[in-house]
């Protein structure tokens, strides 16, 4: 994609996602996520009426008066969206695929957060952490998070979460958002999850085209993982075949499901057939 054509994108990315912003997240953002508590800012002179546990008794007894703490609240939240780059993202089965949609999410949460005077950054991963951008504030700034996203040429087709979790941890010092969008078709990644989540606010969106949900009977075909390259070829009108898939799709389901709700985590489940605006909408009202 040439310089012209990525500017083109990402104007209409910004355009189409505005009233998306404007309607899902008007106020409803900031509000839905809490700041890093409150940090010390000075100390003063005590005043009758002042709360006695925030006494600064050194600085008290130094100066032979009471002095207290002054405290303010942190409002600039850090968010950090991190989207999945590997093969299976580019599957679609109708006008979308699950990374079109990945783009437009990253984009209204992204260009919410700078609404809001928040830092945003960007970790695009497959099964390394392939490029990641530092969070800061402003628009610019979220125009070359839109230009890396869409002009990225993935390394891998596969997915690691595992590594991406061990990754952040490393890189994120301050407590943060962090959205993680992926289709989550990935083994042992619980451990580094559970780490993860237990320092910062992870929200795990994921994505599906409906046919990982449930594969129709459409005779004999010829299955590929796209991540792999491994093909079978299955008769997916038999019994046996749609009985066997569809334990599997569900065992998976269930499995993830589990590890997320032991850690406190609640994920946001989307289909690539979704309108966006209703399932956000309903995910931060309920938080």
């Amino acid at each position: 994609m040439d310089a012209e054509e990525l500017l083109k994108k990402i104007r209409t990315i910004d355009i189409q996602t505005k009233g998306w912003v404007d309607s899902v997240f008007s106020g409803a953002y900031h509000s839905r996520f809490k700041g890093q508590g409150v940090h010390f800012n000075e100390v003063r002179q005590y005043v009758i009426g002042d709360d006695v546990r925030r006494i600064d008794w050194a600085v008290s007894a130094k100066l032979n008066e009471p002095y207290i703490k002054e405290f303010e609240e942190e409002r600039d939240l850090t968010a950090i969206i991190a989207v999945d780059m590997s093969q299976s993202q580019f599957y679609q089965s109708g006008a979308a695929s699950k990374l079109d949609r990945a783009l437009e999410l990253a984009a209204i949460l992204g260009f919410s957060a700078v609404s809001n005077g928040d830092q945003v950054g960007l970790a695009l991963f497959t099964d390394t952490v392939e490029s990641f951008i530092p969070p800061k504030q402003g628009k610019q700034h979220m125009y070359a998070i839109l230009s890396r996203l869409v002009n990225h040429q993935a390394a891998s087709n596969q997915t690691d979460i595992r590594q991406l979790c061990q990754t952040l941890m490393n890189a994120i010092r301050r407590k943060s958002i962090i959205f993680i969008l992926s289709d989550f078709i990935c083994d042992n990644y619980d451990t580094d999850f559970r780490r993860l989540a237990q320092k910062h606010d992870v929200i795990p969106v994921i994505i599906q085209d409906p046919i990982e949900q449930h594969i129709p009977s459409a005779g004999t075909v010829l299955l590929k993982d796209a991540e792999t390259g491994e093909e079978v070829i299955c008769d997916t009108n038999t019994p046996s075949f749609q009985s066997t898939i569809q334990s599997v799709l569900n065992s998976r389901r269930t499995r993830r499901d589990r590890m997320f709700q032991s850690v406190g985590v609640r994920p946001l489940n989307l289909s690539t057939t979704d309108e966006l605006i209703q399932p956000l909408q309903q995910y931060f009202k309920s938080r």
